[in-house]
């Protein structure tokens, strides 16, 4: 029984993030694989912040972004289901993690830029982890604008 390959799109609320969604949807539609999307709240954004209202009312927002990204995949690719988690967390740690869990992961998307400081010449050393260390095996692919 061979494992369904899957493809692992971060997403959040930015251009950058759309884009890499399509290019992801796109590529796992190609390669008849599952899409899974992940939205990470960076932890560091919640920890000046005392309200859980504030944090509540964020990680709701980001479900329903995901279900916004959900629909987009049923209408315009034709998946039929598409997984999707909201994590709070540092993002590459959470993703990590995802990976070790479950080795059918074999592509993560991001956008190649995105709305927090962080940019893709900070993935580099991940990448490298991604691509040379089992249990891993998987690429990043770092989607650019437009």
């Amino acid at each position: 029984m061979s494992i369904k390959r899957k493809i692992l799109v971060a997403v959040d609320d930015s251009d950058q993030a759309r884009d890499a969604f399509v290019e992801a949807a796109t590529i796992a539609k190609a390669k008849e694989a599952n899409l899974y999307l992940v939205s990470v709240i960076d932890e560091d954004i919640l920890s000046n912040r005392e309200e859980s209202d504030y944090s509540h009312s964020l990680v709701g927002q980001r479900q329903e972004l995901l279900n916004n990204y959900r629909q987009l995949a049923k209408d315009q690719f034709d998946f039929d289901q598409v997984d999707a988690e909201v994590f709070v967390g540092e993002p590459k740690r959470q993703i990590i993690h995802l990976l070790k869990e479950d080795p059918a992961f074999e592509l993560i998307v991001v956008g190649a830029t995105g709305k927090t400081l962080e940019n893709v010449s900070l993935w580099a050393p991940f990448l490298n982890l991604l691509s040379v260390t089992p249990p891993f095996r998987c690429s990043l692919y770092a989607s650019k604008e437009g």
